[in-house]
């Protein structure tokens, strides 16, 4: 915006709540209220609150050309990432839901388990290690009885 039309901004607001410290009511009394600025008119739209610059074209005729309104590409970027983090809640929520996380209270990583698998305690790590144990000793055992076939038949050789 030029430096004009936001002096002129600045003004409108000072008048509109300087009438409104008197007593005056603050609506306009149409949609649009008109204000001089530098080249031609500032309308600003009461309903709405955008602000157009008029200007007078040829042969009597004015134009109006919307000014850039930031608040409204603010107000559009707070909607898409309330959206954002509506969806990665959602997400969030499947996601415990699958692996059996309860989502009322957070748990310890080491308490979660796998899902709905708890993780293992002492006693079952000593029945994996007797079952493999005994898995080595019948490998061992296994490997005995080739040895022993391997020298029966190098001695008939």
């Amino acid at each position: 915006m030029s430096r004009s039309i936001v002096i002129t901004v600045a003004a409108l607001a000072v008048a509109g709540l300087s009438g409104m410290a008197l007593g005056q009511s603050s609506a306009p009394a149409g949609r649009f209220t008109m204000h001089p600025a530098d080249g031609g008119m500032l309308r600003l739209d009461g309903e709405t609150g955008t602000m157009s610059m008029c200007k007078a074209q040829t042969a009597g005729q004015w134009a109006c050309q919307a000014l850039p309104d930031e608040r409204a590409a603010l107000d559009k970027e707070i909607a898409r990432l309330a959206q954002e983090n509506a969806d990665l809640q959602t997400s969030v929520k499947r996601l415990e839901d699958l692996n059996g996380i309860p989502s009322d209270k957070p748990q310890k990583r080491a308490d979660r388990g796998l899902g709905n698998v708890p993780l293992p305690g002492p006693e079952d790590v000593d029945k994996a290690m007797s079952y493999l144990h005994g898995m080595v000793k019948k490998f061992k055992e296994k490997l005995k009885e080739f040895e022993d076939l391997e020298g029966k038949r190098t001695e008939k050789l």
